[in-house]
């Protein structure tokens, strides 16, 4: 039996989390928002969710693995990750939920549609990153490394291979789940780059650029993986 739930990662949106649960809401889901170490003093009890709570900061992919583990111990099979931060346009999730009603063994994907509004920076860092993972997983094609709107199929040892914890984390668990030979869906989503990002430019980028290498030096062994397999 196939169970999804919407999963938020949360760390300071006080403006935009009740309205994106009363959107969210409309579908009859379960709702699990992780809270990320907040300082922004929200009353989680008014939006009427499942909520759990890091003491401190620990970064969003570490929040998103909370939420993966909770999902699995709950005996979820599917999440729906979508962003606190109302970058991504909403009306989207009936394309997904389409899409994962006739394809539950794929991984779903947002993949950024850009308007001229959309920081050059964030663009290009966009095509580099799907350049590495291209490398990385020789010769894997992602459309998008980095839009937080996705639906996962929760596998718990595709979790324990992706050790980043920040914004790294939703380019390493993609480049997972291709190694764990799951197929992709894509579906275009329009960014809205006024609302607020953590990102963060030096120190994620830094980040990123560690995790690209950390898959570099991993090749051989996937190679090695594949060739096996190959021959059996």
């Amino acid at each position: 039996m196939n169970k999804i739930c919407f999963l938020i990662p949360y760390y300071n949106h006080p403006a935009k989390i009740s309205k994106l649960c009363k959107i969210l809401k409309q579908y009859n889901l379960p709702i699990i928002l992780v809270d990320d170490g907040s300082s922004d003093n929200f009353n989680f009890e008014t939006l009427d969710i499942e909520v759990l709570k890091h003491d401190k900061n620990k970064g969003k992919g570490a929040a998103l693995k909370t939420g993966f583990n909770y999902a699995i111990k709950n005996d979820y099979t599917h999440a729906f990750q979508i962003d606190a931060d109302m970058q991504h346009d909403l009306s989207k999730i009936d394309e997904f939920l389409e899409i994962y009603k006739n394809n539950k063994d794929i991984v779903i994907c947002g993949y950024g549609k850009y308007d001229q509004a959309a920081p050059k920076a964030r663009v290009y860092g966009r095509k580099i990153t799907n350049f590495w993972a291209f490398i990385n997983t020789f010769g894997g094609h992602f459309k998008d490394l980095m839009i937080g709107m996705r639906i996962y199929p929760l596998n718990e040892e595709v979790f324990k291979k992706t050790k980043s914890n920040r914004m790294e984390f939703d380019i390493e668990v993609l480049i997972n789940y291709f190694k764990f030979d799951y197929k992709f869906a894509w579906v275009e989503v329009m960014i809205n780059y006024e609302s607020i990002s953590h990102f963060k430019m030096l120190r994620d980028n830094i980040l990123i650029s560690k995790m690209h290498a950390r898959c570099f030096f991993s090749l051989p062994k996937f190679l090695f993986k594949r060739l096996k397999n190959a021959l059996v």
